[in-house]
């Protein structure tokens, strides 16, 4: 809350004398989960987005690992239809992850494809992707 009346001397578009600011802890990774599944899932509900798995879901279950704690982006539906790994008809895709992931005990090499992968689709989801980078150097992926 500002300490006095209007700072700006009303040259704000927004005319409350006593008004908050911007929270900035809410813009802070506390727990480290941004760019995860469960943070893109929370982020984007409601939204024309679908959250896509780095490296794919199928590929991480045959390796033991959970849905939700996984590195992943939102991207548009349409966008998504154009991934390897997406629906049934990226199985041959998503067996190479799985086995890449089985041989070399990292996942390392399988996101480095799959973000290949989304890249060669659009360059509009990188942010989302350093996200989800950082979030598997965070959790050493």
């Amino acid at each position: 809350m500002y300490v006095s009346q209007d700072p700006i001397r009303l040259e704000g578009e927004r005319c409350n004398l006593y008004s908050y600011v911007v929270n900035a802890n809410k813009y802070v990774d506390i727990l480290g989960l941004i760019g995860s599944y469960s943070s893109k899932k929370r982020q984007h509900r409601g939204k024309n987005v679908e959250i896509h798995h780095i490296p794919p879901r199928a590929a991480l279950a045959a390796n033991g690992k959970p849905e939700y704690g996984t590195p992943a982006i939102a991207i548009s539906p349409e966008d998504h239809a154009k991934t390897a790994s997406y629906g049934g008809s990226g199985k041959d895709y998503v067996n190479i992850q799985a086995v890449s992931i089985a041989n070399t005990k990292s996942y390392y090499e399988a996101m480095s494809r799959d973000i290949a992968d989304v890249q060669s689709i659009s360059n509009k989801y990188d942010n989302d992707l350093m996200e989800a980078i950082d979030y598997a150097e965070k959790k050493k992926w």
